[in-house]
């Protein structure tokens, strides 16, 4: 577990250095960039809400088939 959490620092600290090759004043990067953290927080939020009214996990081993 600890691992994930020094990965996601990792991570974010990579995107957060490619930011400022960004145009910043562009609509369309600011856009992009508040549209990927709402998700990021928003998703995650969902399942905890689903897990709590639930009570029951999201099974790790259904597969979506076609």
């Amino acid at each position: 577990m600890i691992f994930f959490s020094v990965l996601r620092v990792i991570v974010t600290n990579f995107w957060l250095g490619v930011l400022q090759f960004c145009n910043l004043n562009s609509f369309r990067a600011k856009f992009i960039l508040g549209f990927s953290l709402f998700m990021g927080f928003s998703i995650q939020q969902y399942f905890r809400e689903y897990q709590l009214s639930t009570s029951r996990q999201p099974s790790p081993h259904r597969f979506w088939t076609v």
